[in-house]
């Protein structure tokens, strides 16, 4: 489970020294992000939110007056949070290939879905074109479905 935290752009501008122009026209800010593991409810936490907020102060620490105080930060900010699931497998490793005929996945990258999606789109792509892989046998392994087979001889359900 994970809790993003957003901020309303023109508050959290409000809190700079000097004026920042915004150059895609958004409204909000992406200011962090949780990974919370074994949590059974998709809900956003107080800690969460807390987390969020300190990791924002740390990095504004030398722009604003904030001496890493959430609480003042969080005053000052017209703050909304989401909460989800974070999709990923017992091993935390993604699922890529083929796991029954004519259907390829891509799942379970868990928190690291920026840093590996597109290692494992490349390496889907491969697979279902028959190309040479990026990624060695090894790796290659870790990521298939068959890692899950009950039987040794057994590879797709």
């Amino acid at each position: 489970m994970g809790c993003r935290a957003h901020v309303d752009q023109a508050s959290f501008l409000a809190q700079l020294p000097s004026a920042i122009e915004d150059s895609q026209n958004s409204s909000r800010f992406c200011i962090g992000s949780t990974f919370e593991r074994d949590q059974t409810q998709i809900e956003n936490s107080a800690g969460s939110e807390r987390k969020n907020l300190l990791d924002l102060a740390r990095v504004l620490e030398g722009e604003i007056d904030l001496q890493t105080n959430p609480e003042s930060l969080k005053a000052s900010l017209t703050l909304e949070a989401w909460s989800g699931v974070r999709c990923t497998t017992p091993d935390r490793m993604p699922i890529v290939g083929e796991i029954q005929e004519g259907l390829w996945v891509n799942f379970g990258l868990g928190s690291r879905g920026l840093s590996l999606c597109t290692l494992m789109a490349e390496t889907l792509s491969g697979l279902i074109e028959r190309e040479p892989l990026a990624l060695p046998k090894r790796l290659l392994k870790s990521i298939q479905w068959e890692r899950f087979a009950s039987n040794p001889g057994e590879s797709r359900p």
